[in-house]
């Protein structure tokens, strides 16, 4: 772990000391500071941020503040943003499968940016949510993302033409396309390509007469857990010198709705140690969270991340541990072997970059709770829970 994460973990076990785990320690100084890195390595892009990575209140308020947008795929989190005095101006609809409840709120909210992907979606729409402008998802090649999103979600570069000649048949505004390369994807190439798909679908529909005014770029922007992944700044350059704003007409805008990038560094995850058992294979320490709250991530089939771990008060010399969480189910165990200090039951482990994908997917599962999400207020010298 670096030095100025392993300090930084010190500061959230000193806040949270006195407080019951398993808990998000979240730090909006964090949040506001990513988004100035986005924003910087993205120039001239609009941000709008994926709300499902991590729905806190706190969270929205921040970026609500920095003039940050928000993508929504569900009523609730409309219903949230709204309660919140976001402007519907300020929020986009990505997610291709909407219910016919969802529409109508949509449409009565005044959010007008909607994804589609299939004729049956277009004729939803068209029906409950006729004011609707659309972008019409592609479907890309995912290779490079921890988890690949072209199964469920997309069409290909001649299907989206032909969605967008349906959508005006049904007396809907085809505003454009969007696209995602998958979750946490790690490789520059695979944003070069899809760059390229999208630039050329773009061409293809404004010989068609559509006016192309927003390219929206999706998620996907990684976060360097415990591997190398690429710099912002690069993907940047890949992106500045695709110029998606010039695949499309005059006027054309460009977005991206990243998560992670936002939120993950901003939150550490304290668990505590429940108990401790030495087996076959080797020490074995159980967590007051494990898979099903807060770290559902680390599983393969999800992404398998493995997040950088820190002890409070680490003691002696490190040992073999398999770590699971606190259920009665063997599913509950994190892959793979974990070097650390001697545990002993009560001591505490942070989880640090779990402010993504963590409160947002976990659950009740055996009556356990999940995380709750406690405030740092970050000066120079401290941080301290603020309620």
């Amino acid at each position: 772990m670096r030095t100025s994460e392993a300090s930084l973990c010190e500061g959230v076990f000193a806040a949270t000391r006195h407080l019951e785990t398993p808990l998000l320690a979240l730090d909006l100084t964090q949040v506001a500071r990513n988004v100035e890195n986005v924003r910087s390595a993205f120039p001239g892009i609009e941000l709008y941020y994926a709300l499902k990575c991590n729905p806190h209140p706190a969270i929205a308020s921040e970026l609500a503040r920095l003039d940050v947008g928000f993508e929504v795929a569900s009523s609730n989190e409309l219903r949230m943003l709204l309660a919140a005095n976001v402007p519907a101006q300020r929020l986009m609809c990505l997610h291709t499968v909407k219910s016919t409840a969802f529409l109508r709120e949509l449409d009565e909210a005044g959010v007008r940016v909607l994804a589609v992907d299939s004729v049956e979606e277009i004729e939803k729409v068209a029906q409950l949510a006729p004011h609707s402008q659309l972008v019409i998802r592609l479907k890309l090649d995912c290779r490079g993302s921890r988890v690949p999103l072209e199964h469920k979600f997309g069409c290909s570069a001649g299907c989206a033409v032909d969605l967008a000649r349906v959508s005006r048949r049904s007396g809907l505004e085809v505003v454009g396309v969007t696209m995602h390369v998958g979750s946490q994807c790690e490789q520059l190439a695979a944003w070069e390509e899809a760059l390229q798909a999208c630039g050329a679908v773009c061409t293809t529909l404004v010989a068609e007469g559509i006016n192309v005014q927003i390219v929206s770029l999706g998620g996907g922007l990684p976060v360097p857990y415990t591997d190398d992944v690429p710099i912002l700044e690069d993907i940047g350059r890949v992106i500045t010198a695709a110029a998606p704003q010039r695949s499309g007409s005059s006027g054309c805008r460009a977005t991206i709705e990243p998560g992670r990038a936002i939120a993950a560094s901003a939150g550490t995850l304290v668990t505590t140690v429940i108990g401790t058992a030495q087996r076959a294979d080797c020490s074995w320490a159980y967590l007051d969270a494990g898979l099903y709250h807060g770290l559902f991530e680390t599983l393969p089939a999800a992404g398998g991340l493995r997040l950088p771990i820190e002890v409070d008060q680490a003691r002696g010399p490190t040992r073999r541990y398999r770590l699971a969480g606190p259920t009665c189910d063997s599913l509950d165990t994190l892959p793979g072997y974990y070097e650390l200090p001697e545990l002993r039951a009560g001591d505490r482990i942070a989880f640090r970059y779990a402010g993504a994908y963590s409160t947002s997917m976990a659950t009740w599962f055996n009556g356990f709770e999940p995380p709750t999400t406690v405030l740092l207020a970050s000066t120079e010298q401290e941080e301290v829970c603020c309620a």
